[in-house]
């Protein structure tokens, strides 16, 4: 008697992606549509017109995004591991899977500590830049190894969209790299179950402090240099 087929399961993170795409859009274009539909530039019936139609369109871009993740989810999502130390990963099962899922929440959390705008966070671009980097780095300590990934998730690019900085000293695309490196930095540290989220501000705060040092080794992708800075730092978080 034969088998039935195994149904083909759908990979939740590019469907993920999508709905984060759609809801990123809805919330830029409102913003921007919203700052338009004032008082001075419109009526006011009309500008209550359009500011209730923008409610409603951004509450469904978010109400969709929630629904459909929720399934992909149930199905063969991922959940993150904030415990998890990066040198520790690649011994899991589904490695670039379980960095993707981890790295996403902790990487909103440090965009909004640097108060980035305009920053989307790619779950598959994180998923793709892991599992490319461990794959050949999997000999090297975990200071050079995160040194690697810095630089594949910069080209990744993980973090995408026209990000502004609230740090006049950082242009958008050194805040990214500054971004990207706390994340990882974070991922080095020893930390306390219930510290997760007080050590990734930690990280971020202390990689503010060295920025400059962080953008001059990720410009000239000087790995040593970006190593030397994980190794030094991974204990202070």
């Amino acid at each position: 008697m034969g088998t039935s087929p195994r149904p083909n399961l759908i990979d939740p993170v590019p469907l993920r992606e999508m709905l984060r795409g759609i809801r990123f859009m809805v919330k830029r274009g409102g913003e921007a549509l919203r700052s338009r539909a004032t008082a001075d530039r419109l009526p006011k019936p009309a500008a209550d017109i359009a500011n209730a139609v923008l409610d409603e369109m951004m509450g469904l871009g978010h109400r969709v995004n929630a629904q459909v993740s929720v399934l992909a989810k149930s199905m063969i999502g991922t959940e993150p591991d904030s415990d998890i130390m990066l040198e520790d990963l690649s011994a899991t099962e589904a490695p670039a899977n379980l960095f993707a899922a981890t790295l996403y929440p902790a990487m909103k959390l440090a965009t909004a500590r640097m108060s980035l705008t305009g920053a989307f966070v790619s779950e598959a671009a994180a998923r793709k830049a892991f599992a490319e980097t461990v794959t050949s780095q999997k000999h090297v300590s975990g200071a050079h190894m995160a040194a690697t990934l810095t630089f594949a998730l910069i080209d990744a690019p993980v973090l995408q969209g026209h990000i502004t900085s609230a740090n006049a000293l950082l242009s958008g695309d050194e805040a990214k790299a500054v971004a990207i490196f706390a994340v990882l930095l974070w991922l080095q540290s020893p930390r306390e179950e219930a510290d997760q989220e007080m050590a990734l501000m930690s990280a971020v705060d202390l990689s503010g402090i060295f920025a400059k040092q962080i953008v001059t080794a990720c410009g000239t992708r000087d790995a040593a240099a970006l190593a030397l800075l994980y190794a030094k730092y991974a204990d202070n978080v």
